[in-house]
């Protein structure tokens, strides 16, 4: 399916090139905004059937509206849309024919409804194929096509309540995953805070420890002190003993002193009446 270009819905005028009409009014393509597929053209101004071609370039079958033509080329709308223009030269099997209009729209609608799955937006292809079906239902005159029209429709409404059931199930996964990604992010801030909490009360602990710890230092430090301070006391008092003994033993060393000279006058003396 081509899905190249944008073509405006409507009735366009007649081409006349190389003698050969071509009905110059484009549908949208499958993969086209939903508004342009909303356009409405009145059955009475269409005409009764639409100039086809189909043919074979590069081993590729190629079925579509005739456009325009020329003596080299031929222009031609796929049935998915979009237009291109194939060289005859190129072109095997060219084969033109006239395709009643209602047959046409219902044909492009069943290109577009086997595209439903692969679009990118299915919802806007489905809405597609339901409104050229419809304009199909405008223009055919026979009740065969009406009812096969008619079951076609059936199937792409139940086609469409399914995309819809699809879509609905698609946003209650977006919204669980949305809530799951929230639940798994609030988790991991929990996780964040819980740890950085635990680092905290770490900190705290350690603190705690190291206080502690001073603590005990500095009570250990005044206790060295005091003892120290009570040890100077002590030394004090020595010193002042030491001072006491050194005055006494001064007293007694001149208390000696007087009595070894008197000692040595009395020996003198007891030696000098001996003589005599």
């Amino acid at each position: 399916m081509l899905a190249t270009g944008k073509f405006a819905v409507g009735l366009g005028m007649v081409l006349c090139v190389a003698a050969v009409r071509g009905w110059a009014a484009q549908e949208p393509a499958p993969a086209a905004a939903a508004a342009a597929a909303d356009a409405v053209v009145s059955p009475e101004n269409l005409p009764r059937t639409i100039d086809m071609a189909e043919l074979t370039f590069h081993g590729r079958k190629v079925r579509g509206r005739v456009i325009a033509e020329t003596e080299t080329t031929i222009h031609i709308e796929g049935l998915g849309g979009g237009t291109t223009g194939y060289p005859k030269k190129g072109a095997e099997d060219l084969r033109r024919f006239a395709l009643k209009s209602s047959l046409y729209f219902e044909q492009r609608a069943d290109v577009v409804h086997e595209s439903v799955w692969t679009a990118g937006d299915p919802g806007v292809e489905a809405m597609t194929a339901r409104r050229l079906y419809l304009r199909a239902l405008t223009l055919t005159d026979t009740d065969e096509q009406t009812a096969r029209l008619k079951r076609k429709m059936e199937n792409l409404a139940t086609l469409r309540e399914q995309l819809h059931k699809e879509d609905l199930h698609r946003e209650e996964l977006r919204k669980a995953k949305a809530e799951a990604d929230l639940v798994e992010k609030e988790k991991m801030l929990a996780e964040a805070k819980l740890k950085s909490l635990e680092q905290y009360d770490k900190a705290i602990t350690q603190l705690q420890k190291e206080f502690l710890a001073l603590h005990e230092r500095n009570r250990v430090l005044a206790t060295a002190i005091e003892e120290l301070a009570e040890e100077a006391e002590d030394m004090a008092d020595e010193i002042d003993d030491l001072d006491n003994n050194r005055t006494l033993i001064i007293n007694l060393n001149r208390n000696y002193e007087t009595l070894k000279g008197d000692v040595d006058r009395l020996r003198r003396l007891v030696t000098r009446s001996a003589n005599d």
